[in-house]
């Protein structure tokens, strides 16, 4: 008895352009592929087998069958783009947009190695339709399908949310449970997020562009599992609800922007005590391999023999106090776990000594009002790598001494 597999790829080929006619026959006026070509969707859909039978036969119509993302492929990482989620609906009626959301869906609910989702929706183009396709993709996503049932069985565990829908509305993180990471970039209700955090106690990295972090753990901050947090700076907050994140006591990794800066000096400090390869650096950035002429010249010496003035820095009556005081709360602390610091705005003199009392500190990240600041991390104890944010050409004598001293 022979089977599919025992026909000869010619005659495959030749089916497969009998399905393709007959389907444009029954849905000439159907616009969206996988319902257009149901038929040769649901053949590449059965096994791995079939889909490169497709893939062999027409890599054009297997991308427009979008058979990676509406069919059951284990991926660990899937990427949900809206605006193509759009685009491939632009035309479509109703019940062909709810039957598309239903295969999608049962398809990204259907991946059993599903560990991190991103919802990715770049755009300030106004589509009446978004709201809704993105609030049946988040309740899929918690398991309540609006038209179809998911067996609880079947659901993927994943672990890791990453929300960049800009501006656009996200509501019920609340739903989300067994969440370890999350990333937000969106507009959100602070009440929101604070559900979410408590209903998932597991959580250890959180990156919000938000900053009212002070009510997300109210009285239980010592309690909780954060290892990793960034923020954005609220000027208006008041100094003493910033203190309350030094009671997270498992926080190794805290980023802090308040303002863009467009270049680095990247400095790496040896310390054959310290072992890098503990430390997780995929959020670090790493120095470039630089190819050059041997008779390159450079535009400017490597040593200046005066500092310029390259600093757009803050002043001292628009410096982040509230960061001056959680970092203090930090220096204080007999037993401090914090080993990467970024912020991502120029610091002043005294707050970069308040940084150098921070005994458990290996990495540091942010720009320096005054070059000379510099000086106080001489004889820090563990730091061994630095990355200056600022402007410009930066060398000065400060810095060759800090690195001669370690």
């Amino acid at each position: 008895m022979s089977s599919i597999t025992n026909i000869s790829q010619y005659d495959l080929f030749r089916i497969l352009d009998y399905v393709k006619t007959n389907c444009e026959i029954q849905n000439g006026n159907e616009s969206v592929y996988p319902i257009k070509y149901a038929d040769i969707f649901n053949f590449a859909a059965t096994c791995k087998i079939f889909r490169r039978i497709v893939w062999d036969w027409s890599r054009e119509m297997y991308h427009s069958l979008e058979l990676d993302l509406l069919h059951v492929v284990p991926h660990k990482r899937i990427t949900v783009k809206f605006i193509e989620i759009h685009e491939t609906l632009k035309r479509a009626t109703k019940q062909k947009r709810d039957r598309y959301m239903d295969i999608y869906i049962k398809a990204m609910m259907g991946n059993p190695l599903l560990n991190t989702i991103e919802l990715s929706y770049k755009t300030e183009k106004f589509i009446s339709s978004h709201q809704s396709i993105f609030d049946e993709i988040i309740n899929g996503l918690q398991g309540n399908a609006d038209r179809i049932i998911l067996d609880p069985y079947k659901i993927p565990k994943f672990k890791e949310i990453i929300v960049d829908i800009g501006d656009h509305r996200i509501e019920n993180l609340g739903r989300f449970r067994n969440i370890s990471k999350l990333t937000l970039t969106a507009n959100f209700e602070i009440t929101d997020l604070a559900e979410f955090c408590s209903k998932n106690p597991s959580l250890v990295s959180l990156e919000v562009n938000a900053n009212p972090f002070f009510r997300l753990w109210k009285n239980n901050a010592n309690r909780s599992t954060l290892s990793k947090l960034k923020f954005l700076l609220n000027d208006n907050a008041m100094d003493n609800n910033y203190v309350k994140l030094a009671l997270l006591n498992k926080l190794t990794q805290l980023e802090i922007d308040w303002k863009p800066i467009s270049e680095q000096v990247l400095f790496f400090i040896p310390n054959d005590n310290v072992a890098e390869d503990n430390v997780p650096m995929e959020h670090w950035d790493r120095p470039h391999d630089l190819e050059m002429d041997e008779d390159f010249t450079s535009k400017r010496p490597k040593m200046d023999s005066e500092y310029e003035s390259l600093f757009e820095g803050v002043t001292d009556s628009k410096r982040p106090i509230q960061v001056l005081q959680l970092l203090k709360a930090f220096s204080e602390k007999k037993k401090s776990k914090l080993i990467q610091l970024c912020l991502n705005f120029d610091i002043d003199d005294e707050m970069l000594q308040t940084i150098a009392q921070i005994k458990s500190l290996r990495m540091l990240k942010c720009g320096f009002c005054d070059p000379k600041s510099i000086r106080h991390l001489k004889w820090h104890p563990t730091l061994n790598r630095l990355t200056i944010l600022n402007k410009g050409h930066l060398v000065t004598d400060d810095i060759a001494d800090l690195l001669r001293k370690k």
